[in-house]
């Protein structure tokens, strides 16, 4: 998504794979936006379904809403292509499952242009069945460091809560990173904010519903889904620094992740089960809380002579 000011907009929304049956409830919260000032960059990922119809229909009734279809390659490439789409002052990414509160874009624009952020951060509703919930997004602080911390911890990673401005992509080179279609979001964050000047913005309150749907890429770790997750990995390991415990205790938890990916999820022979086992203890061999973790984690496995290798140590 990309608010602009009256002059200027532009709004992106990335269009998850065959979500036809939630599309419509997701354009109708950004056509009833009270501020009228975007434009909706709508991008078909090689859908199957009626997706592609039901874009077609709301672009012939309203000038603002674009419409660009592609193969699919997932997620980060269907962002990436929203963002060089967009010449908008500031951009937002919806997901085609989820919805916003009419007065998200209104609210959310003129506090980032009130505080001339670069960035503008809210909180965000949880929907689960009828179950909804906040999260409160509250930075501990706002300088960079801080925000790379929060990214790497408590603040989630995700696009459709912020307002980032548009020129930064070129300024720093951001850009998603093609394969990785997980945590895609949290990586370009991390990126940014390795920038000192960045300037952020908090506005407490929730606009944006994240509907948690069971079926969604967020739960099923294909073979594909999985090799990007290990890309994720080594990227977060090329880019955090080493010579704080902050970082290195955030990779270790990623690789402690992943390895519990790979296993559940049959991306590893036996080979490789060691190979990643022997991995993941050496960079939790000093901590010994995440020793602890990979220790009942192995016993969840059933990897007991693992198990059996840390809780000795």
């Amino acid at each position: 998504l990309h608010v602009r000011s009256r002059r200027q907009r532009q709004m992106c929304i990335r269009d998850r794979y065959n979500a036809e049956q939630y599309l419509q409830r997701t354009i109708d919260s950004i056509l009833a936006q009270t501020f009228q000032g975007w434009e909706l960059i709508c991008i078909n990922d090689g859908s199957t379904d009626g997706s592609q119809a039901i874009l077609d229909e709301y672009a012939s009734k309203d000038v603002r809403v674009k419409v660009k279809a592609k193969l699919n390659e997932g997620v980060a490439i269907a962002r990436q292509l929203g963002v060089d789409s967009a010449t908008a002052e500031y951009s937002i990414h919806f997901d085609s499952d989820d919805w916003a509160e009419p007065t998200m874009l209104e609210e959310m624009y003129q506090k980032a242009k009130a505080e001339d952020a670069d960035v503008l951060i809210s909180d965000f509703y949880i929907n689960s069945g009828k179950e909804e919930t906040i999260s409160s997004q509250k930075p501990l602080s706002l300088d960079a460091e801080s925000m790379l911390k929060g990214i790497c911890g408590n603040l989630m990673g995700s696009c459709w809560n912020k307002l980032i401005k548009t020129e930064l992509f070129v300024k720093y080179h951001l850009s998603f990173t093609r394969g990785i279609n997980y945590c895609e979001d949290r990586l370009l964050f991390i990126k940014l904010y390795l920038n000192s000047g960045i300037k952020t913005a908090y506005l407490p309150k929730a606009y944006y519903h994240y509907w948690v749907n069971n079926s969604s890429i967020t739960h099923n770790v294909s073979s594909n889904i999985f090799n990007g997750l290990v890309k994720y990995r080594d990227e977060i390991h090329a880019l955090l620094p080493n010579d704080e415990s902050f970082f290195t205790n955030f990779k270790s938890q990623t690789d402690l992740s992943i390895f519990h990916a790979g296993f559940m999820y049959g991306h590893y022979d036996n080979n490789m089960i060691k190979q990643e086992f022997q991995k993941v203890r050496r960079t939790a061999y000093n901590n010994k809380s995440l020793r602890w973790k990979l220790g009942y984690l192995c016993i969840d496995l059933g990897l007991y002579s693992f198990a059996r290798k840390l809780i000795r140590h």
